[in-house]
């Protein structure tokens, strides 16, 4: 009696299990596809959230017009692990910059270059040379 017992238990565990695993299939959550370009001017949620979790900065930039600001910030994301978010908001709007990582989140109305880079080296998770440099200074 034992020995049906635990064999009924076993195929019940089995069909159980192929079930679930059916389950899972049909109802997974679809793969969301990084972008391949690293100057973009919106990215997904999904995207936001694995690209931070993964050791990306995200550097969103709001701008009035094409200055030495935008062309640094393309710049500097084609050489790190980072990515531009850009967006042209035009004359009625103002210059915004707000730097995303894993160390963490800060944003600056009107920035200069110097504050930004400043505070993209302050934020970035992994900085590169220019960053230390710019310490010993």
């Amino acid at each position: 009696m034992e020995k049906k017992a635990a064999v009924l238990i076993l195929i019940l565990i089995l069909f159980m299990s192929s079930i679930a695993y059916n389950y899972t299939l049909v109802f997974q959550t679809p793969e969301v596809e990084l972008p391949k370009e690293k100057v973009l001017s919106r990215i997904s949620e999904a995207q936001r959230d694995i690209l931070l979790r993964d050791g990306y900065t995200l550097i969103y930039y709001n701008y009035t017009s094409e200055d030495e600001i935008k062309r640094y910030l393309e710049y500097f994301v084609s050489k790190n692990d980072a990515y531009l978010i850009g967006n042209n908001v035009g004359s009625l709007g103002e210059d915004f910059l707000k730097v995303e990582s894993l160390k963490g989140s800060r944003e600056m109305k009107d920035p200069s270059l110097n504050d930004t880079i400043d505070l993209i080296c302050e934020i970035i998770t992994y900085p590169p040379l220019e960053c230390t440099l710019r310490e010993i200074e």
